[in-house]
């Protein structure tokens, strides 16, 4: 048995050009940026399907709890989407509300069903919305729905526009939310007879509305613009709340956001939100 080691190798010329590009490579390239970029990309759709809608940004709304500190309660730990509530609408048959959440679903998304699929080369906006909150007033339905990771306010019955989705984004939302209220869409919207407006929106009047999740503890949800309030409707865990103005209304420069409050049954304000 022959022990003695084999004389060292140098590498092919070939290998040694191989191994340097690989280096470079590595040392030049700059690593993928790990941030999401379906929720910008949905909301620059959401802006196309909604005219002349001028959405807040919830993220940046703040929210004042009224409890003192010291009493305030931690509250539960968070469920995901798949604990939310079953949505209940007594009146409201089911073939009715499943036109809903495809017609809303279809605007929203661009689908011709409940479940959507994914707009091309944006995965992340599939998703199955349901109904959660349905309300009606003098500018017509108005429906708040849910998917895993959307939200969306619908206008329904509108002249030639059966179903006018607006998409606020995507997000994850905990049911029950972590605190009495949390608004999840939120915006307002010119009137019809507005100058510049389509000719298909004349007569429809100017809104603002709001909607989200809420806890238990809540019996009441309003939302106050200047010396004007008007109260929410609650359904399955959600509220969703409108203010209408006639159809000349333009959306004056610097319009402040409205201001929601929750109180619970007794009538004690349990949150404010600007």
């Amino acid at each position: 048995m022959n022990a003695v080691l084999p004389p060292a190798r140098d590498l092919p010329p070939h290998r040694h050009a191989q191994i340097r590009a690989e280096l470079q490579r590595a040392a030049t390239t700059p690593r993928r940026d790990r941030r999401r970029l379906v929720p910008v990309l949905a909301a620059a759709l959401a802006v196309l399907a909604v005219v002349a809608l001028a959405v807040w940004l919830v993220p940046d709304r703040h929210t004042r709890l009224t409890e003192p500190a010291a009493t305030r309660t931690t509250p539960p730990p968070p469920t995901s989407t798949r604990g939310r509530p079953e949505p209940v609408f007594p009146g409201l048959s089911t073939s009715d509300r499943h036109a809903i959440e495809q017609g809303c679903g279809a605007s929203a998304f661009g689908a011709s069903s409940g479940q959507n699929p994914p707009t091309p080369g944006l995965t992340d906006t599939r998703d199955t919305v349901r109904l959660y909150n349905l309300m009606q007033d003098q500018a017509g339905r108005l429906a708040l729905l849910y998917g895993e990771h959307a939200v969306l306010n619908c206008d329904l019955d509108w002249p030639s526009m059966p179903y006018n989705a607006g998409f606020d984004g995507v997000l994850t939302p905990t049911w029950p939310p972590p605190g009495p209220i949390a608004v999840d869409t939120a915006g307002n919207q010119a009137g019809g007879d507005v100058r510049g407006n389509k000719t298909i929106y004349r007569g429809l009047p100017g809104t603002e509305l709001a909607g989200g999740r809420i806890s238990d503890q809540v019996a009441k949800v309003t939302y106050t613009q200047g010396s004007v309030t008007v109260n929410a409707a609650l359904a399955n865990g959600t509220f969703l709340v409108r203010m209408v103005h006639p159809s000349t209304w333009a959306i004056p420069d610097n319009y402040p956001r409205g201001m929601i409050r929750a109180y619970d049954a007794a009538g004690k304000l349990l949150a404010e939100i600007t």
